[in-house]
């Protein structure tokens, strides 16, 4: 990928773990809630496998923060998918050109 969509993955990953971090659904303040739901948007889609771990693991090990998984899981897989994505578009992209 070029140099300015890894710019790009890094703010949006920056910026969603920042919003988690400081966001909570169960606040009153509107602007807590909308950090949280910022964050989680910013973090799809690593932000759901780690969400679906935390579930599963909260019974058992309940001093694992969800902030470490979303930050250690979910921002691996979102670059994972932002390289398929990436490949993906430059496959087609060499496919379109040879056509026309």
């Amino acid at each position: 990928m070029r140099r300015r969509a890894w710019i790009i993955f890094g703010v949006a990953n920056i910026l969603g773990c920042l919003f988690t971090s400081f966001g909570s659904l169960e606040s009153e303040s509107v602007y807590v809630r909308f950090a949280a739901i910022a964050g989680t948007l910013l973090l799809l889609p690593g932000n759901i496998f780690s969400q679906a771990l935390t579930d599963v693991t909260w019974s058992w090990s309940s001093h694992i923060r969800t902030f470490y998984l979303v930050v250690f899981l979910g921002v691996p897989l979102n670059a994972a998918v932002w390289l398929l994505i990436a490949r993906t578009y430059r496959l087609v992209r060499r496919r379109v050109k040879l056509r026309f």
